[in-house]
Order: structure tokens, then C-alpha cells, then sequence
């Protein structure tokens, strides 16, 4: 390979800050008030020359460790301490030597997951208080002057079943059909360990594109997805935009259906998740909800960046010009 192309991780630094909610934000494993933010700068080697690359992504412990019988405090601070044994050991965990920057990533996705690692909401168990949320939920934005309404829903894989998802669908379109055509698809609904929750959901494709999110962890899951009649994937640049952008082609390549979902990313996050989602077609564009919960933590991008930041009208807008990297230029 061109040496041009290949690049070697030298060093990365990590430090937090908390990020306040400016209202809470309901899932099904609670509510989140607060996220602690990480960010990350990372010194790489390419050609003899050095660059540095800055990002930042929060930590969910909600989202991303659901585990009830530790506190928020504990899985924050354990969190907290991953991600400094990542970026102490950054250069181990891409693999010792220079290699195409999407290589890089993928080797960390991969080692990572060998060490012992961790949008309308729904409750999952509740489908006609769900059905009701979506109705409400669509009707107000009606009486608010939205046009062309489009709807997607996660319930945090909270449902207990493909049953249970596809009973939703069949309550929702007799309680409100233009509620129900204006629904797009679904995040993941059930567990997210697929072949432990193996459900089959072809019947649920055929009235609505279902999406595999949080349980899309590894390459290896991509067609054990298909072959449980997954519609595609819910993609997030916070799972490693190599092993996003290797899924989101295999989809491509397979016929399967993507959505981009930010998970509130701030400020580097945010620029990354638009920048990604500008190049790989998606049904929903992407989700980018950090100026309605965080907007405190976009502050530093403006008004410079007031178009991504602020949307219009539903619209967040890219600079005019294109842009190489993120933090350094934008």
C-alpha cells in the first residue's frame, strides 16, 4: 500500500467534563439528566509527518451499560477508566504499526471487544401507552405547523418480542393511519444480544424497515442479522467510524437499509456524526439531538458553525465548502 495512505497511532489523551441536560431525556432504562463527555486527542505518524486528531463522544452509562444493580455513579466511573486504558494503550490496541486509517479502527473495535467491554422513545412493555405516545406525539407536531411529518421510534430494546413489535404496528395503524404512514422505521425493539434474542422479524419488515442498533457490535453479526430478517442497521460513529463505515457498505452491498442515530453527540461528536452521515445515504439523514438536550456543550462552535448547530426548519446545513477532518478546519 501507498505509504501515504497508511498511518500510525503515537499517543492520545482523554479528560471529561459534565454536560447538563437542559430537560431530561426518557429511555427505557430511565431518565438522563447529565452525561459525562469525553474527549479524546489523538497524535497520529503519517509519511514522517505528525497530525493531531481531536473527538469527543459521552459516556451513556444508561445506553451503553444497562446494568440496574450498579449505580450511575459506578458504571461512569468505570467507564471513565476504560476509556483512559484506551488511550494509554492506544497504540497496542491498533495494532503496533502503521496500516489505511479504517484498519486502524477496526483493529481497535476488535481488540476492545476481546478484553471482558462492555426520535419518538417507547417503554416496550406497554403497547398501548405507546401507541398513544406516537399518536400524541404526531398529532402535536401537526398542530404545530410541521408538514411531511416522518416518524422513527426506539424502545431501547425493551419489547419482549417480534410479536409484540408487530401487535404495536397493527395497533398503531388503527388508531391513527396517518400516524402509522408517517412512521419510517424502528430502532432496535428486543434484547440486544441477537443470538441470544433470536426473534424473526420478517413479518415486521413487511409493514415497516426494523433496524438492528445496539446489538450490532461486531462484523461477524452483520449476517446473522439478515438472516433473521432485520430490515438494516441503526449505525452510530460512537461504535468506531471504521467499523461504521465497513457496515454501513456491507449493507449497501447486501440490500439492507441504514439510519444514522447520533446518541446526543456534542460539539467534535456532532460535526463528526454530519460529516459521516453526508456521504452514506440513510432514511432518516441523521439524528443530531445534542442542541435540544446539551446545547451548552456546542457553545465553542459558535455562530461560526451556527448552521449545523441551530437547525432551520428541521435542517442542519454543512459548510458550503468542504472540509478535510473535523476540529482543526471547522
Amino acid at each position: 500500500m501507498n505509504e501515504v495512505c497508511q498511518a500510525e497511532v503515537v499517543s492520545a489523551t482523554v479528560d471529561f467534563v459534565v454536560q447538563r441536560f437542559l430537560s431530561p431525556l426518557i429511555i427505557s432504562g430511565g431518565a438522563i439528566t447529565e452525561f459525562t463527555e469525553a474527549r479524546a486527542d489523538v497524535t497520529v505518524s503519517v509519511a514522517g509527518r505528525r497530525a493531531l486528531g481531536r473527538g469527543s463522544i459521552y459516556l451513556s452509562d444508561l445506553w451503553a451499560w444497562p446494568e440496574p444493580s450498579l449505580t450511575c455513579s459506578r458504571r461512569d466511573a468505570e467507564l471513565r477508566r476504560l476509556c483512559q486504558q484506551i488511550a494509554g494503550d492506544l497504540p497496542r490496541w491498533c495494532g503496533g504499526h502503521p496500516a489505511h486509517p479504517p484498519e486502524l479502527g477496526l483493529r481497535l473495535h476488535e481488540n476492545i471487544c476481546r478484553e471482558t467491554t462492555i426520535e419518538i422513545k417507547l417503554l416496550g412493555w406497554d403497547n398501548a401507552a405507546d401507541v398513544a405516545q406516537t399518536v400524541a406525539v404526531y398529532r402535536m407536531a401537526g398542530a404545530l405547523g410541521a408538514k411531511d411529518i416522518e416518524l422513527s421510534v426506539d424502545a431501547n430494546c425493551a419489547n419482549p418480542d417480534s410479536a409484540s413489535v408487530l401487535d404495536y404496528l397493527h395497533r398503531l395503524r388503527q388508531a391513527d393511519a396517518s400516524a402509522y404512514a408517517a412512521l419510517r422505521y424502528l430502532e432496535q425493539p428486543t434484547g440486544r444480544d441477537i443470538t441470544v434474542h433470536r426473534f424473526d422479524w420478517r413479518e415486521v419488515a413487511k409493514l415497516k424497515p426494523v433496524l438492528l442498533d445496539e446489538g450490532l457490535t461486531g462484523l461477524e453479526l452483520l449476517p446473522v442479522a439478515a438472516s433473521q430478517g432485520w430490515s438494516g442497521f441503526a449505525l452510530k460513529t460512537c461504535k468506531g467510524h471504521s467499523f461504521a463505515l465497513t457496515a454501513a457498505a456491507w449493507a449497501r452491498e447486501h440490500g439492507l437499509a441504514l439510519s444514522f442515530q447520533d446518541l446526543t453527540n456534542p460539539g467534535l461528536a456532532l460535526i463528526h456524526a454530519a460529516l459521516f452521515a453526508a456521504h452514506v445515504p440513510t432514511l432518516n439523514d441523521v439524528e443530531l439531538n445534542s442542541p435540544q438536550f446539551t446545547p451548552a456543550a456546542n457553545q465553542a462552535w459558535l455562530p461560526r458553525l451556527g448552521g449545523l448547530f441551530t437547525p432551520h426548519a428541521g435542517w442542519h446545513e454543512l459548510p458550503a465548502e468542504p472540509t478535510v477532518g473535523l476540529g482543526t478546519v471547522l
